[in-house]
């Protein structure tokens, strides 16, 4: 008629790939490949934490995000330097000529 629980939930410590089954139907090849989601995986470095972090600073300081991400890829910039044309009254694209 039916299965019962005890059927259908394996014994402590067995691992099954389908429901009431010791392996599921695919092989072991399908199993072991990674998701899309799995291989974008991306621990990102001390030092990407901190160019991220001075291109947020140089958009909200009035940069494009393209030439935000460019200066701050570039530790010889002086972010405070580069903040400070901006509220001076420099253009952005003259700003960046000015510190690259």
């Amino acid at each position: 008629m039916g299965r019962s629980a005890y059927s259908v939930i394996p014994p402590k410590g067995e691992i099954r790939f389908g429901v009431g089954a010791e392996h599921s139907d695919t092989d072991d090849n399908e199993r072991n490949e990674m998701s899309a989601a799995e291989l974008d995986l991306h621990v990102e470095t001390e030092s990407e934490r901190i160019e991220r972090w001075r291109a947020e600073e140089l958009e909200r300081g009035g940069y494009g995000h393209d030439d935000a991400v460019e200066l701050a890829s570039r530790a010889y910039v002086d972010l405070h330097l580069a903040i400070d044309l901006i509220e001076r009254g420099c253009p952005p694209q003259t700003a960046v000529k000015i510190l690259l």
